[in-house]
């Protein structure tokens, strides 16, 4: 079944200012009952990226934790 990700202002804003790249957004899809089906994908000019929340650290209480995640997960 497919699962549809929601653009992310605030994500986006976010991973816009840490990489200064203002092509990039956002997208996140989170799974209520099952947490490692959430997941976010970042669009590039000529890509994207999926990152699964089960392959992040992060505290899931706090949504620059989350943003933080994602950024470690793509460029470290």
């Amino acid at each position: 079944m497919p699962k549809f990700a929601s653009l992310s202002h605030d994500a986006t804003s976010r991973l816009r200012d840490r990489t200064g790249n203002m092509n990039l957004e956002c997208y996140i899809y989170i799974d209520a009952e099952k947490e490692e089906y959430s997941f976010a994908v970042v669009r590039y000019t000529e890509r994207v990226v999926q990152v699964s929340f089960g392959e992040m650290t992060y505290d899931p209480s706090s949504f620059a934790s989350l943003v933080d995640g994602i950024y470690k997960a793509i460029y470290e």
